[in-house]
């Protein structure tokens, strides 16, 4: 069994690990998410320079400041389970298309969602929003997480 186990998943692949991951509802993600995030963490750089400036030279901050302008989040995970709660099917639904596309749209090297249990009470809801997020075709480097 251990073999079997190895053989199928070998672990890590070495392509290296996103340094943060960052979990919003699947309701308040959308297309400029990143682009906002990126905008008023660069903002909080400029109201508060002598905080950063502990953490490095302007060599660092400069790296810092480049990577907000550029690729703000490295890990995108929409939740559809605590941080989405209960929401009426047609909701969620328009939720996950618009999910989904988001995702497609960020190009960002991984896109993740978490959708609710695969227990007898969720599966069929999450199975449903598994498929309308992938309705237009799977997000670059897309993951599915189930929870707890």
């Amino acid at each position: 069994m251990d073999a079997r186990l190895a053989a199928r998943y070998p672990g890590d692949r070495g392509a290296g690990q996103p340094v943060h991951t960052v979990y919003i509802s699947a309701a308040e993600a959308g297309p400029a998410t990143v682009i906002e995030w990126g905008a008023a963490a660069l903002e909080l750089l400029d109201r508060q320079p002598e905080v950063f400036a502990e953490l490095g030279d302007e060599t660092v901050l400069a790296m810092v400041r480049e990577r907000l302008r550029t690729a703000p989040i490295a890990d995108l995970r929409l939740d559809f389970e605590d941080g989405y709660g209960r929401r009426a099917d047609e909701i969620e639904d328009a939720d996950a298309l618009r999910a989904g596309d988001t995702l497609r749209g960020l190009g960002i090297g991984s896109s993740v969602i978490r959708i609710k249990g695969l227990t007898a009470a969720d599966r069929r809801l999450s199975v449903r929003t598994l498929e309308l997020v992938l309705d237009g075709g799977v997000p670059a480097g897309f993951v599915f997480t189930v929870p707890k």
